[in-house]
């Protein structure tokens, strides 16, 4: 499994990069995901990581990549919103079945991809959440679900589901 990481948001601290791929190889030992940083992560540009341009390219080059099984968004914060309309017009074949996981202002994103079909949106924890108090767990679903690539999405909302429930989707409340 390779998954990949960008921030269509905000800038990622590179101290996150070790905690992550520590904890990831730890917890899967000899079967751990190949987890790649994009380097437009750690990029600046005011609060954004990046340009929007760079941000919009980075996250169009891995969703097309068939390198990449699935798309990990770094954090939030603000900025996907002003990129989410433009990257979704320039997603291939590649990203059609790909599962895109992140909440906050990745939620833009997530319902544009939603919206157009585009690959399996998730609301779930991002690789920064690795600095929470709950830091491990949170990261541990989002992992152990892309892994798995299989059964319900990771819980990262509160309350539980319609039994008869068959799409739902979760946003901050700004994006909705």
């Amino acid at each position: 499994m390779r998954i990949a990481v960008v921030a269509p948001s905000n800038s990622l601290s590179p101290l996150v990069v070790p905690k992550v791929l520590d904890f990831a190889a730890a917890r899967y030992r000899d079967a751990a995901p190949e987890i790649v940083f994009h380097p437009q992560c750690f990029q600046s540009a005011g609060h954004f990581a990046g340009p929007d341009k760079d941000r919009e390219d980075a996250l169009v080059e891995v969703a097309n990549d068939p390198a990449f099984d699935a798309v990990w968004m770094a954090r939030g914060g603000y900025g996907a919103n002003r990129i989410a309309a433009n990257a979704i017009k320039r997603m291939g074949p590649a990203a059609r079945n790909k599962p895109f996981l992140g909440y906050s202002d990745a939620g833009f994103l997530l319902a544009g991809l939603l919206a157009k079909g585009i690959g399996r949106p998730v609301h779930g924890p991002m690789a920064i959440d690795i600095n929470g108090e709950r830091g491990p767990e949170a990261v541990a679903r989002s992992l152990d679900w892309l892994m798995a690539q299989a059964g319900p999405p990771p819980r990262f909302y509160f309350g539980e589901l319609p039994p008869a429930a068959d799409k739902f989707a979760a946003f901050n409340m700004i994006v909705f």
